[in-house]
């Protein structure tokens, strides 16, 4: 898949399929399937060659991929994906991407599922990253409604954690 995503690179439509492949095992595939991926480095591969085009559905299917890997399975795989970058990927995609409500949508989907449902170490990286103050930031209630309960979980992560409370 790498191989041929670096030979492709410049084709939005034949990546866009190899990541919604990729998105569908992500998705409705068992644990490791999802390890798997992680194992031979395509998520950070994604991260590092991804994210550039120009083309929505690519974009989608590309942030479906780290959204399945960094939430399921109890967010085992998030370390490596934080490791490797992705809120900075995050934030250069939610200023990129603001206008598009789906793609916009699936990245504050993951970043409340982290600050939710991560261990402490986690949602902790949500805070040290600085993602969560750039979303709250840049987005508000008023962007769009379905925003609303997203940002809610964002904004008390990071009131409990300037408060000390280190409990969801």
């Amino acid at each position: 898949i790498k191989e041929l995503l670096v030979k492709w690179r410049s084709n939005d439509d034949i990546v866009e399929t190899l990541l919604y492949m990729i998105a569908t095992i992500c998705t409705g595939g068992a644990q490791q399937d999802r390890q798997s991926i992680v194992d031979s480095r395509i998520s950070q591969f994604i991260l590092e060659n991804c994210t550039e085009s120009d083309d929505s559905d690519t974009i989608l299917n590309m942030v479906t991929v780290l959204r399945d890997i960094s939430c399921k399975d109890n967010m085992v795989h998030l370390p490596s994906l934080v490791k490797d970058g992705l809120y900075n990927k995050i934030k250069e995609l939610l200023v990129k991407w603001r206008s598009n409500d789906d793609i916009v949508e699936t990245l504050l989907y993951m970043i409340a599922t982290i600050c939710t449902g991560g261990a402490q170490q986690d949602r902790q990286s949500i805070v040290d990253s600085r993602i969560s103050q750039f979303i709250l930031e840049n987005y508000t209630e008023s962007d769009d409604s379905c925003h609303t309960g997203k940002l809610y979980r964002i904004r008390r992560l990071r009131h409990n954690t300037e408060h000390g409370n280190s409990s969801q």
